[in-house]
C-alpha cells in the first residue's frame, strides 16, 4: 500500500513540473529592446537574462578583470573596435563599445559583464548586461544605434562586472 502511494504522489509531483513554463513566460527568441532606436542590441552568442531569472554561479570579481574600453563605428569578428575614438558625428548612427577581458586561462569563469549608457546629466539611454564565459584574454562588444541623429553633448558608459562597477568611461557627441 505505501509503494503505491509513493508511485502516486512521485507521479502527481512530475505532472506538475511538466506543466511549469521553466523560461518564466518569455520568448527566448524575442528581442527584448523592442523597437527601441536607441536600444542597445546584444552581440551573437549573448543573451540577455530576465529580470526574475534564477542567477547563475558568477566567478569571483578578482577573476575577471576589464583591461580596456573603447569606443567605434565598427567592430571586427573578434569584437573589437577597428579604428578607436572618444569624439563622433551626430549622424554616426551606431556607437560601439568594446570591452576587453582577462581571465585565468586554466578555467573557465562566468560573469556578468553589463554597460549602462548615459547622456549629459545622468538621462539613461539603455543599460544591458550578460552572462559570458571568459577564458584568457576576451573582448566583447555592445552597441547603441539612432538612426535619427544623436544629441550633441557628452555621454558615459559604466561597465559592470557582476553588477559592481569597474569603469566609466567618456565619448562625446560634436
Amino acid at each position: 500500500m505505501k509503494t503505491h502511494l509513493l508511485l502516486a504522489a512521485v507521479l502527481a509531483g512530475s505532472f506538475v513540473l511538466a506543466s511549469c513554463n521553466r523560461d518564466g513566460g518569455m520568448d527566448s527568441t524575442a528581442d527584448p529592446a523592442g523597437s527601441d532606436t536607441t536600444a542597445l542590441e546584444s552581440p551573437p552568442g549573448m543573451t540577455d537574462a530576465p529580470a526574475d531569472a534564477p542567477a547563475e554561479p558568477q566567478a569571483d570579481a578578482a577573476d575577471v578583470t576589464v583591461t580596456d574600453v573603447l569606443f567605434g563605428t565598427e567592430v571586427d569578428a573578434d569584437e573589437r573596435v577597428t579604428s578607436p575614438q572618444t569624439a563622433f558625428a551626430s549622424d554616426d548612427e551606431t556607437i560601439h563599445v568594446s570591452i576587453t577581458t582577462v581571465s585565468s586561462a586554466d578555467a573557465p569563469a562566468t560573469a556578468t559583464l553589463g554597460v549602462r549608457w548615459t547622456y549629459e546629466d545622468g538621462q539613461l539611454i539603455d543599460e544591458r548586461s550578460a552572462a559570458l564565459q571568459f577564458t584568457g584574454t576576451d573582448a566583447t562588444s555592445f552597441h547603441v544605434n539612432n538612426p535619427e541623429g544623436w544629441p550633441m553633448g557628452t555621454y558615459d558608459v559604466e561597465v559592470t562586472l557582476n553588477g559592481e562597477p569597474v569603469e566609466t568611461r567618456q565619448f562625446t557627441i560634436q
